[in-house]
């Protein structure tokens, strides 16, 4: 009997999980990391700062290291470096 509890309980919490969506990241800790790692030198020639990336929060997309971003990514003033859409 405690196993078929046990095995409700977690099945019962799995659904909840699934059912919840997961907070979308902080893109600008991501692009911390992102910068802090690129900057280790992972290999002669190769630099990924110099790569645009557009990442999606959930609700805008950001636009980072872009030399001619399009004109419809807007810099943000709350966070110097990112453009959104």
């Amino acid at each position: 009997m405690c196993i078929k509890r046990l095995f409700l309980v977690l099945a019962l919490f799995h659904a909840f999980a699934a059912a919840s969506p997961a907070p979308a990241p902080d893109v600008f800790k991501v692009m911390a990391e992102f910068d802090r790692e690129a900057a280790t030198g992972l290999w002669p020639g190769f630099e990924p700062q110099k790569i645009p990336l557009a990442l999606y929060d959930g609700k805008k997309t950001w636009l980072f290291h872009h030399p001619h971003p399009p004109e419809e990514f807007t810099e943000s003033p709350e966070h110097k470096g990112g453009r959104r859409i």
